[in-house]
């Protein structure tokens, strides 16, 4: 009798064993739930400026030396990178403010 039992326990464990590896391989349901197009998180006068940033960068990346351009990539937060930023962004909203009142 005492084998029975045995057999009973180690079924259970097994049944139990079994269902809870099935839930955890289930695939997950999909949703129905229809989203709504996102509405895009910047308008165009961000990306024009974006535009002349880069602009910016590129044309003044390229006086320097190749030695300076290295440690800029390299050490993108080191001094050079830094004052190269700021003159960047001294173009760009040069280019900007010259856009701005050429419309005006």
């Amino acid at each position: 009798m005492p084998l029975n039992s045995i057999d009973h326990q180690s079924s259970i464990c097994l049944n139990e064993s079994v269902t809870l590896y099935s839930n955890m391989t289930a695939p997950k349901k999909k949703s129905t739930r229809k989203y709504k197009k996102r509405k895009p998180r910047i308008n165009e006068e961000q990306l024009e400026m974006a535009r002349l940033y880069e602009k910016a960068w590129n044309e003044l990346f390229k006086k320097i030396p190749k030695s300076i351009q290295e440690n800029i990539i390299e050490d993108h937060d080191g001094r050079r990178a830094i004052a190269h930023g700021h003159e960047v962004a001294k173009l760009a909203e040069k280019w900007a403010y010259e856009k701005y009142n050429e419309k005006r």
